[in-house]
């Protein structure tokens, strides 16, 4: 026993160290000036407070009795408890917690159809993907759960696991549902083993393996009968439930992380994870082709296969499903790998590509991307709402997208925004044909400054749209508004007016500190 523990010790440290590297790209300081963290904890603030869910757009001020579906009110709870009681230091440990758990568990399963060789090096080739999003957010929970299903749908289709492991899914799937969207990821991992079962069973001929493979099918079937029922146990049943069918119907702003990579290629915008993206699309890709085609097609793990081939298409669709990809990757082609044949040459051709995905994206990534790496909230992110505050600033104020969950989190309920990152729970016309108009055209601006009268503007000035930027240039230029504080986050504007001319005697910030680049 001891002589197997000290031949495991090894590969259970490097296993280690690839966690540590997946914690440390994961851990980066919270800018609370761009993130939805700030919205997330000020609605678990408000149900802790009043034991109801907030069903409109309670926190702005232009659509306040806009409804929306709040689907991770739970997720808000769990961060507000945190942030309550360990800061935000807290929440960082356990959003990283929540990737190196996921990322563990597949690393597991995928040294257990490798052995020890293969399992590191594709645990380091997807360990780019896995870390790539580093803001705290409720999608942490969706990637942790989301393994958990499918380490117990797995392990009941290989049956390691008695069906009444099964019974705790439903359970997961409540969880789920008032956490985040991406709960139908759950109810698909069920469905995809279901019909694998099913397919499995059709093929054979009447006997023993066909009649485990149907009461397979019947226990996967009832588990997933009843996790859709457990799907509608949310505050606001079927809508919520179907509500991932229906989230863009009222869509009106373009958000980076919806956008798909030929996007990105298309504007000469190459990130460093998309190397080792391609690289872990070829190896999906590629392995499954191959043993599909020189081995035989029962060779192939058709469920696992399926479910990262479908996150593949979703990763490339949409940059934000890059970690959920990553994770599911690793035991598909970790599996898909030992059936290719055993030879030394294989081996060091993994070894090769490996080390190349890896260097080059750590030679693509600039000091800014490693430059944040830490926890907790970023030093000075909360000094522009305590000058807003301490100065006794009084809307109707204007802000950007970006900042709306700051504001909310620091300033709601004394002050409302104009709008938040949140696009789902604003009319779509407001934005497309109010929010960016009046940023781009100063016309548009005066016309809707005279109907709000709005006497701040705070903005966070890293907000590199085109219509972000030309308004701050335009604002810096208008003798109508005066900046008063500027950190490395926001910018703050007070109407000139009788009674905010103290704070701005006191405060104002020359324009020739200002420049365009």
């Amino acid at each position: 026993m001891h002589k197997d523990l000290l031949k495991k010790t090894p590969w259970l440290l490097l296993g280690l160290t690839l966690c540590l590297l997946v914690a440390s790209l994961t851990a980066k300081t919270v800018d609370l000036t761009t993130a939805d963290l700030g919205r997330h904890i000020a609605n678990g603030r408000w149900v802790l407070s009043h034991p109801e869910v907030l069903f409109t757009n309670f926190y702005s001020y232009t659509h306040p009795e806009a409804p929306f579906i709040n689907h991770h009110w739970l997720t808000g709870l769990i961060f507000h408890a945190i942030e309550t009681t360990m800061g935000f230091t807290g929440l960082s440990v356990f959003y990283v917690t929540l990737v190196v758990s996921a990322f563990a568990i597949m690393l597991v399963a995928a040294w257990q159809r490798s052995g020890p060789m293969a399992a590191p090096a594709l645990g380091l080739l997807v360990a780019p993907l896995v870390s790539y999003r580093t803001e705290v957010r409720p999608e942490g929970v969706s990637l942790f759960l989301a393994v958990i299903v499918y380490a117990l749908i797995s392990a009941f289709a290989e049956q390691k696991l008695s069906w009444k492991w099964l019974l705790t899914v439903p359970v997961i799937m409540i969880l789920w549902v008032n956490s985040h969207i991406y709960f139908f990821f759950g109810l698909l991992i069920i469905g995809i083993f279901l019909s694998e079962a099913a397919l499995k069973a059709w093929m054979l001929p009447h006997g023993t393996e066909r009649k485990k493979l149907a009461k397979r099918c019947y226990s996967l079937f009832a588990i997933l009968t009843v996790s859709i029922l457990a799907s509608l146990i949310n505050p606001e049943g079927w809508k919520l439930a179907t509500y991932p069918l229906k989230i863009f119907d009222n869509y009106g702003y373009m958000i980076v992380e919806n956008q798909s990579v030929p996007f990105f290629l298309g504007r000469n915008m190459h990130f460093p994870v998309f190397t080792p993206l391609y690289v872990t699309l070829a190896g999906v890709w590629g392995l499954a082709v191959w043993v599909g085609v020189r081995r035989r097609l029962e060779n192939i793990p058709l469920a696992s296969t399926f479910i990262a081939l479908l996150l593949s298409a979703l990763a490339i669709k949409a940059i934000r499903n890059i970690s959920m990809f990553g994770v599911f990757a690793l035991p598909v082609m970790a599996q898909l790998w030992s059936e290719t044949p055993k030879r030394i040459m294989k081996s060091l051709l993994l070894c090769l590509v490996v080390l190349f995905s890896t260097v080059a994206y750590f030679a693509a990534s600039s000091p800014a991307t490693f430059g944040n790496l830490g926890i907790g909230l970023r030093d000075g992110s909360n000094e522009a709402a305590d000058f807003f505050r301490s100065k006794n600033l009084k809307g109707p104020m204007f802000n950007n997208y970006d900042i709306g969950g700051y504001l909310i989190y620091h300033l709601y309920p004394d002050t409302k925004v104009f709008v938040d990152n949140r696009p789902e729970a604003y009319p779509a016309s407001f934005l497309t044909d109010l929010y960016v108009p009046m940023q781009e055209s100063d016309a548009k601006w005066r016309e809707i400054d005279a109907n709000q009268h709005f006497n701040v503007i705070f903005f966070n000035w890293h907000d590199y749209t085109p219509a972000g930027q030309t308004f701050l240039i335009t604002r810096i230029r208008d003798p109508e508004w005066a900046p008063v504080y500027v950190d490395q986050f926001a910018l703050i504007f007070l109407r000139r007016t009788t009674e905010n001319q103290p704070i701005i005697s006191r405060y104002e910030i020359p324009k020739e500190r200002f420049s365009v680049r």
